[in-house]
């Protein structure tokens, strides 16, 4: 546990909101077998059987989850097809090596997350020097992602994939924590999950009971500061007074939260960090974390229980 902001005191605020993915769920696992899943069903639709362990590294997505516009499951497994869709339609064959368009994804510039995979893809047909104008139109064609989209969430919902999940907390261990929390704060949820992927969760663990029902604000709300303030609001009609806390694990929370500081919220961060299973990602994740200044650092929801003495 290490405190940065020396001024922060956890234990006097008074509200507590949540992020979802690996701070309340540990579900790295389970996120990069579904995309993986999607993009090879997606894949075999033209006739490429595909292998699972080859299509990206645990390193790759690890990259990715580091630029805000990409850290998300779904995008990610747009961008995992469409490097594959885009050397089915060059070269006629798959060759393994997702880790070399990983950096065109990071330098790529766009608007947002699809202008960004299709610069990056632009690039690839660009260093290829033929038929590029054919094979953008192909690809533009052939690129589905709500198609993808529906792949991805038939695995991780109807499939229940993230009940299968090793690294899932304990529930008898997250049950506990929340218990306690809420008897000292007032709980929500702001998360990147769309609503039917997190009620799917919270059903699944019956987590909904800690919860203030009206402060549980999923994906469909607007942006991430927008999530987290409107479940504010939905707690108490003085955020800029109210002492707040959000527990999330990546940079673009701590920029989020940020966003909301400047706009007079009285609110900080706490950062649990990504759950790795490589150790030296982890403590690069850790340094990345400090470096964008978060409030407070755990490397678990375990030293939760210290910090608010329960």
């Amino acid at each position: 546990m290490i405190k940065i902001n020396k001024k922060f005191k956890p234990e006097q605020s008074q509200i507590i909101i949540f992020d979802i993915d690996r701070t309340l769920a540990k579900i790295t696992d389970s996120y990069e077998m579904c995309i993986k899943l999607a993009t090879k069903e997606y894949l075999e639709l033209f006739g490429y059987q595909i292998n699972l362990k080859k299509l990206a590294s645990e390193e790759d997505f690890y990259q990715l989850w580091q630029k805000k516009e990409l850290s998300d499951v779904w995008y990610l497994t747009y961008a995992l097809s469409a490097y594959y869709l885009a050397q089915m339609i060059v070269k006629n064959q798959i060759e393994y090596k997702f880790s070399s368009f990983v950096p065109l994804l990071l330098k790529s510039p766009g608007c947002d997350k699809y202008e960004i995979i299709q610069n990056a893809i632009k690039k690839i047909f660009k260093a290829n020097k033929k038929n590029i104008n054919k094979n953008l139109y192909i690809f533009n064609n052939l690129w589905q992602p709500n198609i993808l989209k529906c792949f991805f969430q038939n695995y991780f919902i109807k499939q229940n994939y993230w009940s299968k999940d090793k690294t899932t907390i304990p529930v008898k261990e997250l049950i506990k924590l929340l218990s306690e929390l809420n008897k000292k704060f007032v709980l929500g949820i702001a998360t990147a999950r769309p609503k039917e992927e997190l009620m799917h969760f919270l059903k699944q663990y019956n987590l909904s009971q800690y919860f203030q029902s009206k402060a549980i604000i999923s994906l469909e709300a607007g942006g991430k500061d927008e999530r987290i303030l409107q479940s504010l609001k939905k707690l108490t009609q003085t955020p800029e007074k109210t002492a707040s806390i959000y527990i999330g694990d990546t940079v673009s929370d701590i920029e989020a939260v940020n966003t909301l500081k400047k706009k007079g919220v009285n609110i900080r961060i706490i950062s649990t960090g990504v759950e790795l299973n490589n150790q030296i990602l982890k403590k690069i994740n850790y340094q990345i974390l400090i470096k964008a200044k978060t409030d407070l650092y755990v490397d678990s929801l375990k030293e939760l229980n210290k910090i608010f003495n329960i």
